[in-house]
């Protein structure tokens, strides 16, 4: 049987979903535009079902400065679903 989440892993699931919702985040092997998630801790993820890749952030630190990589426009990341049009390193990735 799974042990109850603490209060501090419960606030932190629900403070990270909120801010990653509708947050998208470049696959680091092929840069195409995929959703970021939650994990069962808290903490945002990847996953590139085309090739494979995966992004963990782990440390606080590291989910602050992704967060913050994800609201100021590091390639291939927004907080809304992209067009595939306006963005050239999408374009090139499912062009060849």
């Amino acid at each position: 049987m799974p042990r109850p989440k603490s209060p501090k892993t419960l606030a932190r699931i629900e403070r990270n979903a909120k801010l990653f919702s509708q947050a998208r985040f470049g696959c680091p092997a092929c840069m195409q535009s995929r959703s970021v998630k939650i994990d069962r801790r808290g903490k945002p993820y990847i996953s590139c079902l085309p090739c494979g890749a995966q992004l963990f952030v782990r440390k606080d630190s590291g989910v602050r400065r992704f967060l913050d990589r994800v609201q100021n426009g590091a390639p291939g990341a927004s907080t809304t679903t992209p067009s595939r049009s306006t963005n050239p390193l999408l374009r090139r990735a499912h062009n060849g």
